[in-house]
Formats: C-alpha cells, sequence, structure tokens
C-alpha cells in the first residue's frame, strides 16, 4: 500500500487509521516512518501556531466563535501541508536519529520503533563519528577529490577534468554537498536516492528545472562514508542505467560530447547543464590547478 498519500488531511481519520495500522505491520519500513514523523511534526506545528495566536489580543470585530472554529481547521490543516512539505526539518531529525539507530543497533532493529521507545537507553548506541568535510577553496575539493577521479574517469573513458567539474557544478565547489546533522553525505554528483536505492539517505533542498523555471522542492540523496565511494557509486550508476548508454559511447569523443549526452539523457534537469560542465572545465580554478 501506497501511505505517501494517507493523512493529507488533519479529518481523514481513515488515512491515519492505515497509517498507524501499516506501522504496526512494518515499524522498520522507512516511508512509514517518514510519513509518521510528518504526523509528529504537523501536531507541533500546530501547538506552534496556536501559541502565536494566543499570544495576539485578537480581533474585536471580526472574532466570534464561528471565526474562531475555522480558523483553528486552517491552521490544522496549515499544519500539516506544512509538514508535508519540508516544514521545520523536525521530521527529517526524527527519520535520520531512528533509521541511523536501526542500522547500527540489532537489538534496536529486533524489537522495532516500540522496542526502541520502551528502552531508549539501553538500545541507543554511541553516536557514530562521521567524517566532517568542508572545503574553503576550490583547489583543495580538487586535490582531494581528483584521486578518486582519476580512478572513475579511467573506468568510464574520461579526463578526470570532467569528474570534477561535474562535482564542483553539482555541489558549488563543495561548499553545498548534502549534510545533516549527522555530517556530510560525500554526494559529489548529485545522486537522488529513489526507490531502488538501499542505503542511507540525507534530504536536501534543491533547484529543479521545471515548465521554463526553476522552482524549490526537498528530495532525497544517496549517503556515502566517503568521497572515495561517492565516486564508485557514480560510475555503476552511469553503467548500470540504461538511460546513459549513449553517454557512455560518448565518452571516447570527449568531454563535450559526454556532456551534452548526460544532459540529454536526463541527468539533470537543467537545460544548460552541459554547458556548465564545460565552462567549469575551461575556468580559471580547474586549469590553474592543471598547471
Amino acid at each position: 500500500m501506497d501511505i505517501s498519500a494517507k493523512g493529507a488531511s488533519y479529518v481523514d481519520l481513515q488515512g491515519l487509521a492505515e497509517l498507524k495500522a501499516q506501522a504496526g505491520k512494518n515499524p522498520d519500513d522507512e516511508a512509514t516512518l517518514r510519513k509518521v514523523a510528518s504526523q509528529f511534526e504537523s501536531m507541533f506545528t500546530n501547538m506552534l501556531l496556536k501559541a502565536q495566536r494566543e499570544a495576539g489580543f485578537g480581533d474585536p470585530i471580526f472574532d466570534s466563535s464561528a471565526m474562531e472554529f475555522y480558523r483553528d481547521m486552517h491552521d490544522k490543516q496549515l499544519s500539516v501541508h506544512m509538514a508535508e512539505n519540508g516544514g521545520v526539518g523536525l521530521a527529517d531529525m526524527i527519520v535520520a536519529q531512528l533509521s541511523h539507530d536501526k542500522q547500527h543497533t540489532k537489538t534496536a532493529a529486533d524489537t522495532g520503533l516500540q522496542g526502541y521507545f520502551s528502552s531508549p537507553v539501553a538500545l541507543a548506541p554511541a553516536p557514530t563519528q562521521r567524517q566532517e568535510q568542508s572545503w574553503s577553496k576550490p583547489q583543495e575539493f580538487i586535490q582531494q577529490l581528483y584521486p578518486h577521479a582519476q580512478r572513475g574517469a579511467e573506468a568510464l573513458g574520461l579526463d578526470p577534468q570532467f569528474l570534477l567539474a561535474q562535482a564542483a557544478l553539482e555541489t558549488g565547489w563543495g561548499e553545498h554537498v548534502p549534510a545533516d546533522g549527522r555530517g556530510s553525505s560525500f554526494n559529489v554528483f548529485g545522486i537522488k536516492a529513489q526507490s531502488g536505492w538501499s542505503g542511507e539517505r540525507v534530504w536536501k533542498n534543491t533547484l529543479e528545472f521545471s515548465e521554463g523555471q526553476f522552482e524549490s522542492s526537498r528530495e532525497p540523496f544517496r549517503r556515502y562514508n566517503n568521497l572515495g565511494q561517492s565516486v564508485d557509486d557514480y560510475v555503476s550508476f552511469l553503467q548500470q542505467n540504461p538511460r546513459y548508454e549513449n553517454a557512455l559511447k560518448a565518452a571516447s569523443q570527449g568531454a563535450e560530447a559526454f556532456a551534452q549526452e548526460l544532459g540529454l539523457a536526463g541527468y539533470a534537469t537543467d537545460p544548460n547543464y552541459a554547458k556548465k560542465i564545460m565552462q567549469l572545465i575551461n575556468s580559471e580554478s580547474m586549469q590553474g590547478w592543471a598547471k
């Protein structure tokens, strides 16, 4: 059952009941966990809105019991809508924390969410130290990524500068790598965590080009433990996906041909994606480092 649409309205008691039943049957399912976390965030947001309303002096002209009733309905539905569309980030924190604990503690995974909450001290492991990563200069980003890009480029039949330029475009020279409270995802190629991805995820606001303009959306991205894993998965992602077959064939013709085919295959929604990659390859930062 697809639970993504359940509980979209605060008066949808049937949807909430089905969500509760689904959580009971499969408490370790990430989609169910995210939906429950979203419901929790909507309740929290509604409490904030209610407190804000009560802090005001009201409107002596339009205030009435009927107006208060409909305003309360509006606030509750607004809370649900906000939580379904990113909210204040509370749901993301809940999912990240519980997913982390389930993946690193066998006892917690075996007992499910109910067991986790019944004995959090005994089941919660010490936080895993995840390497923090930031780059203050493009040269630092290139230097650390280069040995991995060299290996990946060899597998794809490309010059390493292409992988460096694409990673620079996706992350702003390493300044905007998807991350959360647990640290960097090391996802430098902007690969999203779709339904077939079984690894860890990190949620991030991103811009997608649609109907002639860029629109903001919140999407899940794959999480890696280091830059090497990110490059290796990028290579596998291209080689195992039939849609990039033409791009892989074009690699022998050079970076520009590969970039164009990558864009035509839908790697990114930006219509100028290939052009921007080529601009970065020829940029002063890239050429200066290469020399």
